[in-house]
């Protein structure tokens, strides 16, 4: 007997297709039609998603009396595209393969910290706001770090929700710096009076999760005490009676 697959082509293809196997031995291709469904979903989003790509983008930081401004609408070879490709925006976003992406902060030196906001239009007619952070004076070539779990594009992921950064940390393309030199940036690191006139560092998430899981332990520690020294307490209330 035949097996039919029937597929509707739409925005979210990994939903809407319907199956009918032979009762037996129909596991291996409904797992097949699963994955198949599943790249399709990540393909239409990501082709949605990368259609519309930040239209703006500021850079604040030390050394700056104002912000440095890259318009377009990030489908061309203009300001913001180029600072978009050359900064991890895409992989940062919407996640590629292979993953340029690291979760963890490099360890070097990488000196001042920038926050660029990137404007990202929205199916519903607004914008969203993406915030990344870049290093340009890093050892080693300009870096940066996208907190992962920022909301955007409203109505394209699953189920109709917001999208999400992936995030990380990303090491710039070696043109990253001159593009920013070009457009204002100070060709060498500004001398700053204060730890805030740099910066205050970036903690990526991994080390935020271990921080939350020592002071999760510290307080099972704190309550293991208390209740220890309640029961000795109590105990030698009862001797004395």
């Amino acid at each position: 007997m035949k097996e039919e697959v029937r597929m509707e082509p739409s925005r979210r293809a990994a939903r809407s297709w319907v199956i009918r196997t032979h009762p037996e031995g129909g596991d291996g291709v409904k797992r097949l039609m699963a994955v198949a469904g599943a790249v399709l979903l990540i393909s239409s989003v990501a082709t949605s998603a990368g259609a519309k790509g930040a239209t703006e983008a500021t850079i604040r930081g030390p050394g700056l009396e104002e912000p440095l401004t890259f318009s377009g609408y990030g489908e061309s070879a203009n300001d913001v595209s180029l600072l978009a490709e050359q900064s991890g925006f895409f992989p940062a976003m919407f996640g590629q393969i292979p993953d340029p992406m690291e979760d963890n902060r490099p360890q070097k030196n990488l000196g001042l910290r920038y926050t660029i906001r990137y404007t990202v239009p929205n199916p519903a007619g607004g914008a969203d706001e993406v915030v990344q952070y870049i290093f340009p004076y890093a050892e080693g070539g300009a870096v940066t770090y996208t907190p992962p779990g920022q909301p955007f594009m409203e109505g394209e992921g699953v189920d109709g929700e917001r999208l999400r950064t992936k995030g990380g940390w990303y090491q710039g393309l070696s043109p990253l710096k001159s593009a920013l030199v070009d457009a204002g940036l100070p060709p060498k690191a500004p001398e700053v009076s204060s730890r805030t006139d740099a910066g205050t560092p970036v903690q990526s998430a991994p080390s935020l999760s271990l921080t939350i899981a020592v002071l999760s332990v510290l307080a099972v520690l704190a309550g293991l005490v208390l209740f220890l020294f309640r029961r000795q307490r109590w105990q030698s209330v009862r001797r004395e009676a």
